[in-house]
């Protein structure tokens, strides 16, 4: 593999071959884990009845849900950072391209706080814990199978690429910042976030 590398005039570099991949798996393991705090700030809030007390305050259920999800982004940039101290760290000894593993890490930011929204959601729907936490992963899996299915020789389609959040992040692992996927996780964000404080008005009402 060496061999092949050294014969190539445009051979990747660390950047490709060891921060990337690793920056990649991250991504999928903070989306795996950050959004599951989620279902401590709502489906267990609710069990400990400690959603009385928030109900009863003069703040609306938006106003709620946004504080929620502003400290679920905090936890994706925290996240985000860590991710970004192991490159920092090789770029100490090597020459790294600092453009791309920004864009990379803009665009994990925006994966997972995005995520973030859709957990808010779906831990609202559900009292117990472990139901939520099975919607929110199961929800994940299935913006991984409209890439796979949009990708798939057979059955290939454009819209199921578009739809999955999968793909917008494969695109920022190309070192560009598109406003194309940065538009997508924006509009993912208000989607969800303005669909949750519904579900609260829901159940005060039941």
């Amino acid at each position: 593999t060496q061999e092949k590398l050294v014969h190539l005039q445009r051979a990747p570099g660390l950047t490709d071959l060891v921060i990337t991949p690793y920056l990649f798996w991250a991504a999928i393991f903070g989306v795996l884990l950050v959004p599951l705090f989620a279902v401590r700030s709502c489906t267990e809030e609710r069990q400990q009845g400690a959603n009385l007390l928030l109900s009863s305050a003069p703040i609306s259920a938006m106003h709620i849900v946004v504080g929620k999800f502003l400290a679920l982004a905090i936890l994706a940039f925290i996240f985000t950072l860590v991710c970004a101290s192991y490159a920092l760290a090789l770029g100490y000894f090597t020459a790294i391209d600092y453009g791309k593993i920004a864009a990379i890490l803009f665009g994990i930011f925006l994966f997972i706080a995005s995520f973030n929204a859709a957990a808010l959601f779906l831990a609202n729907l559900t009292r117990t814990p472990i139901i939520a936490s099975a919607a929110i992963l199961g929800l994940l899996f299935v913006f991984v199978l409209l890439y796979i299915s949009g990708s798939a020789d057979a059955s290939s389609s454009e819209l199921f690429i578009y739809l999955s959040n999968y793909n917008h992040l494969l695109r920022m692992f190309s070192g560009s910042i598109d406003t194309l996927n940065v538009a997508y996780f924006v509009l993912f964000m208000l989607l969800f976030l303005s669909l949750t404080p519904l579900t609260q008005k829901y159940r005060r009402a039941a």
